[in-house]
């Protein structure tokens, strides 16, 4: 299975702009929490059929002419399948990220967001991705590994073995 992060034409031809110029700096994490169901932990560690839902946003944090700094929160929640299936497993993380750019390049604040919205989702899902298969492993579930990343224009037509992250959690802080 295969993420795709969807953008317009536009978008797409600004995030590819900018992250020629963009050095990445750091990326570290900030914050995490991780939670498994009262009833994982003490009725056998037995995972029913779930379903897994991804969240995510990006957000900048402060810029100024040379330097972009990203704050990117993501959240995997498992629950039972089927309608009002009881929530398994939890686990978020937020990922702080810096960039550099050349003296000459000055970003306005919309090519701040599309970068934001997209290379700085792509630049920390492989952190993300290696956070979420440790965890599990530690809450001894099942090995999750996360589905590979793509960054793509919108499509006219969606293959049927992709899912897409197209609106970020608006929940998410």
């Amino acid at each position: 299975m295969t993420l795709f992060l969807d953008l317009s034409k536009e978008e797409f031809a600004t995030a590819n702009k900018i992250v020629r110029l963009a050095e990445l700096q750091t990326v570290l994490l900030e914050r995490s929490s991780t939670a498994v169901a009262k009833s994982f932990a003490e009725g056998g560690r037995k995972l029913p059929p779930s379903e897994l839902k991804f969240m995510h946003r990006a957000v900048v944090a402060s810029y100024s002419k040379q330097k972009l700094q990203l704050r990117v929160v993501f959240r995997v929640r498992g629950q039972e399948s089927g309608q009002g299936g009881k929530p398994i497993l939890a686990l978020s993380a937020t990922f702080f990220s810096e960039y550099s750019f050349p003296n000459e390049v000055t970003l306005s604040e919309e090519e701040c967001r599309i970068f934001a919205s997209a290379n700085g989702i792509m630049v920390t899902w492989p952190y993300w991705r290696e956070l979420v298969q440790s965890n599990i492993a530690r809450m001894s579930l099942p090995p999750l590994t996360l589905p590979f990343m793509k960054l793509r224009q919108k499509p006219a037509e969606e293959p049927k073995d992709t899912v897409v992250l197209t609106t970020p959690d608006k929940d998410l802080k």
